[in-house]
Formats: C-alpha cells, structure tokens, sequence
C-alpha cells in the first residue's frame, strides 16, 4: 500500500494508505457446490483503509472504503 495522505485532529493522528491486491472472488452454493457468481480468475481491487492513532496508543484501523 501506499500512504495517500496525513492528519492530525485533536490529540489522534491519522493517516489513508491505498491498498491494492488481487483476490479470488466467488459465491459458491453449499448445497451442490456451483459457483452461482464471480470465478477462478484472479481480479484487482483497491481499497482506502484509514488508520487512528490516539495520543500515546497503537495504530488501530478506523475504516475501510472501496475505490473506484
């Protein structure tokens, strides 16, 4: 990922990293076991996770979006 941006509100930082990667993606029918969406192919996605980091704490995740 990289950092797309920084901040400070109050006592809490904060920062965005665009996560990108690739995934198999598929709903499969547990009953008969046919993929019913999605496949065996590999697809790219890119993610914002967005970090907080209270005063004197850890790095906790705060929240994720897609990107388009």
């Amino acid at each position: 990922g990289d950092v797309g941006e920084a901040w400070h509100e109050g006592s809490d930082d904060y920062a965005t990293v665009a996560m990108r990667f690739s995934l198999v993606d598929k709903t499969v029918d547990r009953a008969t076991g046919k993929v019913v969406e999605g496949g065996d192919e590999p697809v790219e996605a890119t993610e914002l996770w967005t970090f907080v980091r209270p005063k004197n704490a850890d790095w906790m995740l705060s929240a994720i979006q897609q990107a388009n």
